[in-house]
């Protein structure tokens, strides 16, 4: 009944998806005052004509507001993978004295056993090894032994440092680089362990307190303490197992079946 008229009287009525401002919104309503459609002018308008007597009300829309009212807000928490990183970097932080005092303990319980392995293989050998003799130290006369344990000290400390980076929670991101350098770290010292050992036994050496063999047995029992990977565990006990097959002398045999023992890994 109106549209017609006002669409006359404004040309450039468009329909929009809004009003731009100081504009007027125009609605197209049926006959039962149902709203079909909604226009826009850039400029206000007013009513085309005064209101009719027969022209039905508009509608009411329908309420479409929620049945609650939000009073707090809406909080947004952090992911889960960053809540359990942060759980774990302050679980480090207070666990990380324990675990300083626990590899001090090691170390200072793996001294003991290289003390006990000097007077063991003393007593088996008949050489006299007393309480608070001075420990055999480190160097050897027989050059190729030498240079086998300087490889077998300079793998146990790499695999040292691989360790204590672990402990580190600044190398939170290398967990698993490290975990896997680790291991191939024990393999390299399995392995050197088994050719130190399988020297000695094949050079028929004196392991008596003080001897070359000695030191070397040191060594060896020392390196074998730092290993804990299942697959390193295997080849060092396969390497030190035919090296006392092959051993010519009882007290070799006897050191390395005492190792195993002590590492849990022989009868």
């Amino acid at each position: 009944m109106l549209f017609g008229t006002f669409l006359g009287e404004h040309r450039g009525l468009e329909c929009r998806a809004g009003v731009p401002a100081g504009g007027t919104l125009v609605l197209a309503h049926d006959t039962q005052g149902v709203v079909l459609f909604d226009f826009s002018l850039p400029y206000w308008a007013p009513a085309p004509i005064e209101e009719r007597e027969d022209e039905p009300p508009l509608a009411r829309p329908p309420d479409i507001r929620p049945p609650f009212i939000v009073d707090r807000g809406i909080t947004l928490l952090p992911s889960r993978d960053r809540v359990i990183n942060e759980k774990l970097d302050q679980f480090k932080i207070r666990l990380q004295p324990d675990l300083n005092r626990a590899i001090d303990f090691q170390g200072r319980y793996l001294d003991g056993i290289k003390d006990s392995m000097s007077i063991f293989g003393g007593a088996i050998s008949g050489g006299v090894t007393r309480p608070g003799s001075p420990i055999p130290g480190t160097k050897v006369q027989d050059p190729v032994l030498d240079g086998h344990l300087k490889d077998t000290r300079a793998k146990t400390e790499a695999l040292d440092f691989i360790k204590n980076q672990l402990l580190d929670p600044a190398n939170a991101d290398r967990q698993q680089v490290l975990e896997d350098q680790l291991k191939t770290a024990e393999t390299d010292v399995a392995e050197s362990i088994a050719v130190t050992t399988k020297y000695v036994s094949e050079s028929t050496m004196d392991v008596s307190a003080g001897t070359d063999g000695s030191v070397a047995m040191n060594t060896v029992s020392d390196a074998l303490n730092r290993l804990n990977n299942r697959a390193a565990l295997d080849t060092v006990k396969s390497g030190l197992q035919d090296a006392s097959t092959a051993a010519a002398k009882p007290e070799l045999r006897n050191i390395i079946g005492g190792m195993l023992r002590l590492k849990g890994i022989g009868r």
